[in-house]
């Protein structure tokens, strides 16, 4: 386009940096057409090609970039072809990540086309792992058929360590077929334990069943209470819930208590007590483990001095003792009867004599 016709059509002649001003407004704004009228004006100038391609603002983000946030696919078409795809900002962002953290499907395709969908930013996160943070499926499910599973991040997480990291849940359980679920980061977590500690049940649930916890287990050898204790450790009420059922029966919990007290553990209703976890979840944990626990463990618990750590606990023993005590006087009384000629006095709504579970 010749200076002359600019001038028929309204934009120009501009100086290069009107027209970078002008094309970084647009640009921000989605205005694809404004968009366009810079570009114009660019390539009327002078060499505008190279003043594009090197254009950032104040946080070093192209146009392209900015098109990217603004949401605006027209916009992002009409910059491609001018701006570098493989550009970045301080943070090292490529405006495929930006398209990625939007969940921007449709944009992600387009600028697939041209970018390195394996180019990292500072923290070594690919634009893969930027679909986590809205949990954005589509996306993550189109990256990963790119080849955009190869990659670990600054912290050694695979995709689906850092879906996990991010709460991105659905990401998370689509990942668990295409990485495996053993991998540790840096602080030797799976990604078992991550959903733990995260407290994402529906997440842990499914882990449980094809990984363990990695090299931070209280146990050497994995156990099925090994979740339980994590679960504790991190005041996690929801995996807490969902992993309790584990421990069935008296024989697995006195087997959980032994072994962590012979590999140097604490068990598990002493780490609960002195547990960092927030108060609010603290006292959830700690109920839950008083209600699941069987009352005769339960009283070497408070017998030593962790009764007020566990009053839910407290009142169960109080509750069987009383229902033991009535047992006990209804049973005698009837034993009277009996002596005396009359009925025994039992019943099938007598109370059982055993300790119930209350």
């Amino acid at each position: 386009m010749e200076k002359d016709e600019i001038a028929k059509k309204g934009v120009g002649p501009w100086p290069m940096d009107q027209a970078a001003q002008a094309l970084e407004r647009a640009a921000e704004a989605g205005d694809a057409m404004g968009a366009q009228k810079a570009l114009d004006c660019f390539r009327a100038l002078g060499d505008g090609g190279f003043w594009v391609s090197g254009l950032q603002d104040a946080r070093g983000r192209t146009p392209l970039m900015l098109a990217a946030r603004s949401g605006s696919l027209d916009t992002v078409r009409a910059l491609i072809g001018a701006c570098d795809p493989n550009g970045t900002d301080y943070k090292k962002q490529t405006a495929l990540m930006i398209a990625a953290e939007r969940g921007d499907l449709e944009m992600v395709k387009t600028l697939a086309e041209k970018s390195n969908v394996l180019a990292a930013d500072i923290l070594g996160d690919t634009a893969l792992f930027a679909a986590f943070t809205g949990d954005h499926l589509p996306v993550v499910e189109f990256l990963a058929g790119m080849n955009g599973l190869t990659n670990r991040n600054s912290f050694r997480e695979t995709p689906l360590l850092a879906a996990v990291s991010a709460g991105a849940s659905k990401c998370a359980v689509f990942l668990i077929d295409h990485c495996d679920p053993e991998d540790e980061n840096s602080h030797g977590e799976t990604a078992l334990g991550m959903a733990i500690e995260r407290d994402m049940p529906e997440i842990a649930e499914v882990l449980a069943r094809v990984s363990g916890v990695g090299s931070r287990a209280f146990f050497r050898e994995g156990a099925k209470w090994e979740n339980v204790f994590q679960s504790a450790r991190f005041g996690a009420e929801k995996c807490l819930a969902l992993f309790l059922p584990a421990m069935a029966s008296r024989e697995d919990w006195l087997t959980a208590i032994k072994v962590a007290d012979a590999e140097g553990a604490k068990d598990i209703f002493a780490w609960m007590a002195s547990s960092s976890a927030e108060p609010e979840k603290k006292r959830a944990c700690c109920a839950l483990l008083a209600g699941a626990v069987p009352l005769e463990i339960g009283r070497a618990v408070v017998e030593r001095g962790l009764g007020k750590d566990y009053p839910e606990l407290l009142a169960r023993i109080e509750a069987a003792e009383l229902a033991q005590t009535v047992a006990d006087a209804q049973s005698g009384n009837g034993k009277k009867r009996k002596e005396n000629g009359g009925e025994s006095g039992e019943n099938e709504h007598s109370p059982r004599k055993s300790i119930p579970r209350l």
